[in-house]
């Protein structure tokens, strides 16, 4: 197998890996944060549209978007954790 084929299934299984390990609560903020390096990377890589022309990119613009959100997303988990909280600190006083 080429280099460019073992990274592929490399980056696929940790996708799959990091995935079930913050659905499943283990390590969930490392595994964020992995992801979140991974989404920023690749988005940088494969989303070239500051170099295309305005209607052309439009498709592309909307991945790179898509991307941040789903980096925001990671960044929040990594924040917040997966643990649960009681109902009063969530909502105090009300």
């Amino acid at each position: 197998m080429t280099t460019p084929q073992l990274l592929v299934i490399a980056l696929g299984g940790l996708e799959i890996l990091a995935g079930l390990m913050i659905a499943l609560n283990f390590g969930a903020r490392f595994f964020a944060m992995l992801m979140a390096i991974y989404v920023a990377v690749s988005t940088v890589l494969f989303s070239d549209f500051w170099n295309q022309a305005a209607p052309e990119n439009a498709a592309v613009v909307v991945d790179a978007l898509k991307n941040l959100s789903i980096i925001g997303a990671l960044f929040m988990i990594m924040g917040y954790g997966r643990e649960t909280r009681p109902a009063e600190a969530a909502y105090g006083d009300v």
